[in-house]
């Protein structure tokens, strides 16, 4: 994980420590599928 991302986990972690209909598990697992699916169509991941 890229230290960028890293540090928004965090933030987003302190913004919002209640979770609505998922819990930050779900979060992670998204960002995740967004890594590895951007990685294999060579988006610009910095967008």
């Amino acid at each position: 994980m890229r230290e960028e991302t890293a540090a928004m986990l965090d933030h987003v972690r302190a913004a919002l420590p209640t979770s609505g209909a998922h819990g930050f598990d779900h979060t992670l697992r998204v960002v995740h599928l967004c890594e590895a699916i951007g990685a294999r169509e060579g988006a610009d991941m910095a967008v």
